[in-house]
């Protein structure tokens, strides 16, 4: 089923605001949890648009269909991809505990995994994402539940508040 007049980028944007705005609205962060929501969030999407760059120039993947590219190309990591991550980052923060687990940083981030592998093989059916050079599904799979676990290492070191 395609959309009508919105690509897969917006469409996937909009819930992720959408579920970022309910989680807060569930939580109700304080300012200082807020500031830390944001800058996990920040970090996921900086993180995120490195990774995103660097496959695109080691030929793994690129993008189309953005509403605004991030770099000089229509194949960079779309403006939509940079947005999702900063409200993924700041959900995982809200929701993620205070000290890293490995007994939950494991099937958390294979849940992640799960979605993110899913999505993309929705956006590679639109024409959205395109796979290169050998890089598969299972390859993605592996990418987000490694990195994921690290983002949890990371937001509990770094992030949390104490």
């Amino acid at each position: 089923m395609a959309l009508i007049s919105m690509s897969l980028w917006v469409f996937l944007l909009l819930t992720a605001i959408a579920v970022i705005w309910v989680l807060k609205q569930l939580r109700n962060p304080d300012s200082q949890k807020r500031m830390s929501m944001l800058k996990m969030g920040l970090f996921l999407a900086v993180f995120d648009w490195i990774f995103e760059t660097a496959g695109l120039f080691l030929g793994y993947w690129h993008s189309t269909g953005s509403v605004f590219p991030l770099g000089p190309s229509v194949f960079f990591p779309p403006v939509e991809v940079f947005a999702i991550a900063l409200c993924a980052g700041a959900a995982l923060n809200l929701l993620f505990p205070k000290k890293f687990d490995l007994k939950f940083a494991l099937p958390a981030g294979m849940a992640v995994a799960v979605a993110g592998t899913f999505i993309e093989s929705m956006l590679v059916g639109t024409g959205n994402l395109v796979y290169l050079n050998g890089w598969t599904s299972f390859h993605a799979f592996v990418s987000y539940w490694a990195v994921f676990v690290f983002f949890h290492w990371t937001d509990a070191k770094f992030f949390q508040r104490r």
